[in-house]
């Protein structure tokens, strides 16, 4: 009797770990032959997926080639000194902006992760890191400000045109520092399509305002005060997107204040090493350079990407930092190619 049941209550067993055992495929696929794939919801929520970064990466590099444009733009119009107080003033104002976001960033994402679902916890979130962007740029510039006079006014600037463009300088600085956080939030919210168009609109701005201005008259100053403009523009757009997200008047949050402080003491000392080691280029040339020896050296062009790309780990930036440096030694190299003409 044992026997007969033995296999009956086996048969049963297996069946029982069959089902236990049953596992779902990451990637539903069809059966053979069927050819329609909208039945299955994995490969439905694969296509999806794939055609928002698609377009993500699309936009990103139509963005990244306008700004490319308008740098070659500004290499061909600027006259060299003009294109150096650029450079300068450009320069700073992104040391500012990197120093008066010590940790801040960092603390928005990581807080901001947990409460961007709540508006009124949120909103006090984004109070709290705007007042100390704020607290950040002010000490940032007193110490910045007069390095950037003095790095101006030794290349040959005016001292009126010095305080022009760190008037300029400045003014870039406060509104990215609302900016640099108002920005975060669309991305806490995935919206992909407002940070695109935000994006988009600067650089097609950029470009368009920067056509105009050469066929009429384009120096250093005008370029930055382009380029303020620009952040300004975004600056609106970004605060109407957030203006329905937040409250802008909302009180700070102690707590938010004290965890983002000991952010920035954690980080302050990497964030100005980091400075020091993006900028130093612009430092040697501006105080030690001695450009009759440095423009005899074969392949200058080349080996200064290379130096500052590569050697000086400019890749980390981004796109950004491809297209500084390009520009800059497509600048180089028309710079050589007249002086060979001649």
């Amino acid at each position: 009797m044992n026997g007969g049941s033995q296999p009956g209550f086996i048969l049963q067993r297996n069946r029982l770990l069959s089902r236990r055992l049953i596992t779902v495929p990451l990637i539903e696929f069809p059966p053979a032959g069927v050819t329609d794939v909208a039945q299955s919801p994995y490969l439905r929520r694969l296509i999806r997926g794939g055609r928002v970064v698609g377009s993500f990466v699309t936009v990103q590099v139509i963005v990244q080639l306008i700004g490319f444009l308008s740098g070659i733009l500004l290499i061909r119009m600027l006259e060299q000194g003009e294109y150096a107080f650029f450079t300068i003033a450009n320069t700073m104002q992104g040391t500012l902006n990197l120093l008066a976001d010590v940790g801040i960033s960092v603390g928005l994402v990581s807080i901001g992760g947990r409460v961007w679902q709540d508006r009124p916890r949120f909103s006090q979130l984004i109070s709290t890191a705007l007042h100390l962007r704020r607290c950040l740029a002010l000490a940032a510039a007193i110490a910045i400000t007069p390095l950037l006079y003095f790095m101006l006014a030794k290349n040959g600037a005016s001292l009126n045109y010095t305080a022009l463009l760190t008037i300029l300088v400045l003014i870039g600085l406060a509104i990215q520092l609302d900016v640099g956080v108002l920005g975060v939030i669309p991305r806490l919210r995935a919206d992909i399509g407002v940070i695109q168009r935000i994006d988009l609109i600067g650089a097609i701005v950029r470009l368009t305002i920067l056509v105009l201005l050469a066929f009429i008259f384009l120096n250093a100053g005008i370029a930055v005060t382009v380029s303020t403009v620009v952040i300004f523009l975004q600056y609106l757009l970004l605060r109407r997107y957030s203006a329905g997200v937040i409250d802008f008047g909302a009180p700070q949050n102690a707590d938010d204040r004290t965890a983002m402080r000991g952010l920035i003491r954690s980080q302050a000392a990497n964030a100005v090493f980091y400075c020091f080691q993006g900028q130093i280029t612009i430092f040697l040339i501006s105080f030690f350079a001695r450009q009759a020896l440095s423009r005899q050296l074969p392949f200058r062009p080349l080996l200064r990407f290379l130096y500052v790309y590569v050697w000086q780990k400019g890749f980390l930036d981004g796109a950004k930092a491809i297209t500084l440096r390009g520009c800059t030694a497509s600048m180089n190299f028309s710079r050589w190619r007249k002086r060979a003409n001649c």
